[in-house]
């Protein structure tokens, strides 16, 4: 027997033998959680993973750019976020920076959501843990940071994850623990770098290039000059580069480089790497499918 439609969270079933004179065992049952389709698992593990990597730095640059009309604005994204909540099973941050994490939202969602698990570095799961108490927040928020050239796995409800240490830059002080995800849903496998600064020679140490890739989240940096693509063709070799971090019209020119303005930045990563996926909208949504 399958049961369907059932909506996440706790359910109850009562087995009780019927006929049988009290000789037929019952062989075995199982319970779990399957998505409707993969595409829209991968779908919901890309809004999920990117959600709370992005937000922080589209929150900030939208009420510098609003101003007044900012709280109109922010209950419209809340209630996109909300919807959301009910169906994500995974937070992610890659690193403890307001442009990328807030301990305050991803609380809420756990507090919401009782069936959602929070992984990240330990100064973010810190900051997480100390926020008002949940009973099982501490079970449901997992710190790691492994060596670097080294992989920590994880598995939550079929989904696979891989988390490695990228340094956010080594002149830091205090530091700053930054990792990347690799997430695979039934071998649809997502890669978010965080804001690495590392080098070819360290991401190489991952072998990433043999994990066939299929979607990279990329900073804009490492794809503004050509001479960079050994970085994404030889380490990387994604079927679909997502660029991101990319900054606001307004942000101080040190943050465009030689493009000099937004419109200049996002037209030289699209000449050097066509197809690329630019998400300028907050909250905006696509669907890539493997070929």
């Amino acid at each position: 027997m399958r049961r369907d439609g059932l909506a996440p969270g706790v359910h109850t079933v009562d087995i009780v033998a019927a006929r049988g004179w009290d000789q037929w065992a019952l062989k075995g049952f199982s319970v779990g959680y399957q998505p409707a389709s993969r595409i829209t698992a991968v779908q919901w593990a890309l809004a999920a993973a990117a959600l709370l990597l992005v937000a922080g730095a589209v929150l900030v640059a939208r009420r510098q750019e609003l101003g007044a009309d900012y709280r109109r604005w922010w209950m419209t994204a809340r209630g996109s976020f909300l919807a959301l909540s009910d169906r994500v099973q995974l937070v992610l941050a890659t690193h403890d920076h307001a442009d990328h994490f807030d301990a305050g939202a991803v609380w809420r969602h756990l507090d919401h959501n009782a069936l959602s698990v929070f992984v990240s570095t330990p100064q973010a799961v810190a900051r997480v843990r100390a926020t008002p108490s949940t009973p099982d927040l501490e079970e449901r928020t997992y710190a790691t940071f492994p060596p670097e050239g080294q992989r920590e796995k994880f598995a939550v409800e079929g989904i696979d994850l891989d988390v490695l240490n990228l340094h956010h830059g080594t002149d830091r002080d205090p530091p700053v623990e930054n990792v990347a995800f690799l997430v695979d849903i039934e071998g649809f496998r997502v890669l978010h770098l965080g804001d690495t600064e590392a080098s070819v020679e360290d991401l190489s140490a991952y072998e990433l290039s043999a994990d066939s890739i299929d979607v990279a989240f990329v900073p804009y940096w490492y794809l503004m000059d050509p001479s960079d693509r050994r970085i994404i063709d030889a380490a990387i070799k994604p079927g679909h580069i997502v660029a991101m971090h990319i900054p606001v019209e307004n942000a101080a020119p040190s943050y465009f480089g030689s493009a000099g303005s937004l419109a200049a930045l996002e037209a030289r990563l699209r000449e050097n790497y066509p197809g690329i996926l630019i998400l300028q909208e907050p909250f905006a949504s696509t669907r890539i499918e493997r070929p």
